[in-house]
């Protein structure tokens, strides 16, 4: 069987979700050394369909598979991979790969100039794509120096350098903002500098790309690092989970306006969790998505999939991923016939 595209049609009678999910090839942000759990390389990727079905589909695996790499949805509904490490022995790749989940292929673009594991990555104005900070050694000697900060036009497949983050760090997440003028900022949020102690960050920072510079924002309550964040339609970030020197299975929620520059506590998590992947589904009735992650000192891999409805502050259980996995990224595209589609 083949991958479903993104237009094919999907009836909705038991949930409002058609369920993909692409195995291995998008890993996002997890931050510690491979383990037995976890599914790298160019091996065949899995897809889930409609959830009545309950079958799983294979989608097209990348040339060279990577974890810890940067992904993000291009404005060309395109899946980008950047970036990350290629295997065990945690060689750093300058790949930039972009899955069409329309034609189910990939094809390969521009290197990123600096190689790393571990960023963040943002969609900017103009369809750019943001990589921000990460890991740019195989021991991480250097993360603790990383502020580079570099941006991709797919427009004319070239990489640019943008003004460096204040506070270096590994693990964060970015998270794209445009509040109701409809002027678009970037959050670096958390992650992780090994010169620092607590073994997590609370600093956030937020990046204008029209001027090309980084102001502080309120810290986060806790510091945290290798937790999974996304941004609802009502204009609040969602951070999830994650872990610090004193907490692995996280089930905590953070919740930060950027109109008012303040954080508040959300409704904790079903399951605890750091090295998950969040992201949400749009309109009213829309959802944040968890899915996977560690869920134990033991960095278990799990296979859970949770769903948070801000409207009625209720968490419900979803169908979960056939394999285990932490550490990957997550994507919706919605499609021309309104069927949703969440790549994994």
């Amino acid at each position: 069987m083949r991958c479903p595209s993104a237009s094919l049609p999907t009836s909705l009678t038991v949930l409002p979700l058609a369920l993909i999910r692409c195995g291995a090839v998008f890993f996002g942000c997890a931050f510690l050394p491979l383990h037995a759990g976890v599914q790298v390389g160019s091996v065949a990727s899995l897809a889930q369909t409609p959830p009545f079905d309950g079958g799983w589909e294979k989608c097209q695996p990348l040339v060279e598979g990577a974890v810890f790499a940067g992904t993000v949805v291009g404005s060309d509904g395109r899946i980008y991979v950047i970036a990350g490490s290629t295997g065990e022995s945690g060689e750093l790749t300058s790949r930039n790969s972009a899955y069409d989940p329309v034609r189910n292929s990939w094809i390969e673009l521009a290197p990123i100039p600096t190689p790393r594991s571990e960023p963040g990555a943002a969609l900017g104005p103009g369809g750019k794509i943001y990589i921000v900070v990460g890991n740019p050694t195989r021991n991480r000697q250097q993360s603790s120096k990383m502020n580079l900060v570099e941006a991709y036009d797919p427009k004319t497949d070239q990489w640019t350098k943008c003004k460096s983050l204040p506070t270096p760090r590994t693990a964060l997440c970015a998270v794209t903002m445009t509040n109701k003028s409809g002027y678009t900022l970037i959050y670096a949020i958390g992650g992780r500098n090994f010169d620092m102690p607590g073994n997590g960050l609370s600093t956030i920072e937020a990046y204008d790309p029209l001027v090309d510079t980084w102001t502080g924002r309120s810290s986060m309550p806790i510091n945290l690092h290798a937790m999974a964040a996304t941004v609802r339609p009502d204009g609040k970030i969602y951070v999830l989970g994650g872990t610090n020197s004193k907490r692995d299975d996280n089930k905590d929620v953070q919740v930060y306006d950027p109109e008012t520059d303040r954080w508040t506590p959300g409704t904790p998590m079903p399951y605890g969790q750091e090295c998950a992947c969040s992201t949400f589904t749009s309109g009213q009735s829309g959802e944040i998505m968890v899915l996977g992650g560690w869920g134990d000192p033991q960095k278990i891999s799990l296979a859970s999939v949770a769903a948070y409805n801000p409207r009625t502050d209720v968490w419900r259980w979803l169908p979960q991923l056939i394999t285990a996995t932490a550490g990957p990224g997550a994507a919706t595209i919605e499609s021309a016939n309104g069927v949703i589609h969440l790549y994994v």
